[in-house]
């Protein structure tokens, strides 16, 4: 048939990858980033999606993966990455205030792999 796509060895971010795009973010500043395209430009067109969240904590840096269930004002932690230290999470993300990445202590790298 056609319409099927073969994803044995396909490369993230290539045709008939189970991730259809990688978004690389190298040397992100201090702060609170919100998974949406001001804070992350080029995923909004993917969203709402399912992503996994790689993080390569920079050296003298803690970054937070973090999940809100009323729209960003109480925050839960779902995983501290400490410096030096490379993570990911799979997360579900949508346009809302619901998922953000805290970044502490030095510049890190995060690459979002969409699904």
């Amino acid at each position: 048939m056609a319409d099927k796509i073969t994803v044995f060895g396909a490369a993230a971010g290539t045709a008939g990858a189970v991730y259809r795009r990688i978004l690389p973010y190298v040397g992100k500043a201090i702060g609170n980033y919100v998974i949406n395209d001001a804070n992350f430009p080029g995923v909004g067109q993917y969203l709402p999606a399912r992503i996994l969240i790689s993080v390569n904590a920079g050296a003298g840096s803690t970054v937070t993966i973090q999940v809100s269930s009323d729209n960003g004002t109480t925050w839960f932690t779902l995983v501290s990455i400490a410096a030096a230290t490379a993570a990911g999470q799979y997360l579900m993300c949508d346009t809302a205030s619901t998922i953000r990445v805290t970044i502490a202590g030095a510049v890190s790298d995060i690459r979002l792999f969409v699904e």
